[in-house]
């Protein structure tokens, strides 16, 4: 990055910076991603979201969607073998599931996918910093509260109860589900917020 001699901050078209912009610029107001979860009785609302609360919502949504769009394939994979474990009968079946195990991790095009999703996570998880951070700051009654979020009709407010902990009972127990990737439970966690 240069500061030029009007202190504009000239950026890289390939930096971070720049993507977030000229996406959030190319966002029209009909492509708003409008959050789905009703405020409820204990919610306390504290006013509507701002045009640039919106943009970057909705530019956290779609960076969530094409990080989850990736994982598709992978975890469709992972899980037919997770079946195939489960179904095994013979040390043999369970040797050749291994094995499909490790030509999965060694594989170049899943390599390729998990490394896109590693920038596609990053690349979320800026957005979404910078998302509760302008909600914050636009709200400053807000900064304090245990549990914020902006809901269906663009309401932004707070509640006391952090409704990230029913997630244990959506997701199931740990033992009756696949293994998932790492911090993939705190990210599910992320888009309550």
């Amino acid at each position: 990055m240069i500061m030029s001699q009007s202190n504009a901050l000239v950026v890289s078209p390939k930096s971070v910076i720049a993507e977030i912009v000229e996406r959030l610029a190319a966002l029209k107001p009909e492509q708003f991603i409008e959050p789905d979860m009703q405020p409820d009785a204990d919610y306390r609302a504290v006013g509507e979201a701002s045009d640039d609360i919106k943009l970057l919502f909705t530019l956290r949504s779609m960076a969530c969607n094409e990080h989850n769009a990736l994982g598709k394939p992978i975890a469709t994979t992972v899980e037919k073998i997770h079946q195939e474990m489960k179904r095994a009968k013979t040390n043999k079946d369970k040797v050749e599931a291994l094995q499909a195990i490790v030509a999965l991790e060694d594989d170049l095009e899943t390599l390729r996918l998990v490394a896109e999703m590693a920038r596609k996570r990053s690349f979320h998880d800026i957005v979404d910093k910078i998302f509760w951070l302008e909600l914050r700051r636009q709200y400053r009654e807000l900064y304090d509260k245990p549990c914020v979020s902006v809901r269906k009709n663009w309401t932004v407010g707070w509640c006391e109860k952090d409704e990230t902990e029913e997630l244990g009972g959506f997701l199931g127990t740990f033992d009756d589900r696949p293994e998932m990737p790492d911090d993939f439970l705190e990210f599910l966690r992320s888009q309550t917020r």
